[in-house]
């Protein structure tokens, strides 16, 4: 019963919108362009320009750690410098790894200072990133703290606009069981040409390992570092490797 081949959360694949939020928060800060020429001297904006490239280069360089070295350690020191370049971006890569191999209370404030930039950007609700920290909260036993960082009520301000993610935050916040899930995934098409699979799999097996069922866990994420969904070259072909490794499930 555990390894059914889950088909859900067709609007979950978008999650990958995830890493390209600092090219459009960086392109948000662009249309500032005229406001920082009226009020900030010249200088200062070479600064400004050079913290953002050193940012990005850094960035670059946790990635390329990630994806050709398997050096999780060095990502970690890189995407910390480029956050020490540029704080008003978001590096929800680095709040993801602290996760992966253990750093709860880091991942939990990263997440939080991600979700806070996104959501004030009104780009989009950063619901997958609430997924992340409210297991990290679990992961710290603040299970009341977990369950707000949901926010279901939206207190952000911002809706959920998709529907299988709306479920997904119930099932964490256990307004959902695990059958109901199955239920809706059971009569979902199969075909996982936009990673629904993957990423439905990842999410259920994150849960279950945040509030530490390692048979559940172990059971969907072991079908996702199995997968070859992403290419080596991809960051999400790593990540629930890495998770998986750290967590020592067989």
């Amino acid at each position: 019963m555990l390894l059914f081949a889950l088909a859900l959360l067709p609007a979950i694949a978008p999650y990958r919108h995830m890493y390209a939020a600092s090219s459009r928060l960086l392109r948000v800060h662009a249309g500032e362009k005229e406001y920082y020429n009226d009020h900030i001297s010249e200088n200062d904006m070479d600064r400004m320009a050079s913290g953002l490239k050193q940012y990005r280069e850094y960035a670059k360089s946790g990635l390329n750690k990630i994806v050709n070295d398997n050096n999780i350690e060095g990502a970690i020191e890189d995407f910390k410098i480029a956050l020490s370049k540029n704080s008003s971006q978001p590096l929800q890569q680095l709040g993801i790894l602290y996760y992966c191999i253990g750093r709860y209370e880091e991942a939990e404030q990263q997440l939080l200072s991600d979700i806070t930039i996104m959501e004030q950007s009104k780009l989009f609700k950063a619901s997958d990133l609430r997924l992340w920290r409210s297991a990290a909260l679990n992961k710290l036993n603040k299970p009341r703290e977990a369950y707000l960082a949901l926010d279901h009520t939206y207190l952000s301000g911002i809706p959920e606009s998709r529907p299988i993610m709306n479920m997904t935050l119930n099932f964490y916040a256990q307004k959902l069981p695990l059958e109901y899930m199955m239920d809706i995934v059971n009569n979902m098409n199969v075909q996982d040409f936009s990673g629904v699979r993957f990423f439905t799999n990842f999410y259920i097996g994150l849960y279950y390992d945040s509030i530490s069922n390692e048979e559940l866990a172990t059971a969907f994420l072991s079908i996702i570092q199995q997968s070859n969904k992403y290419p080596p070259k991809d960051m999400w072909y790593h990540v629930p490797r890495i998770l998986y490794r750290h967590r020592g499930y067989k």
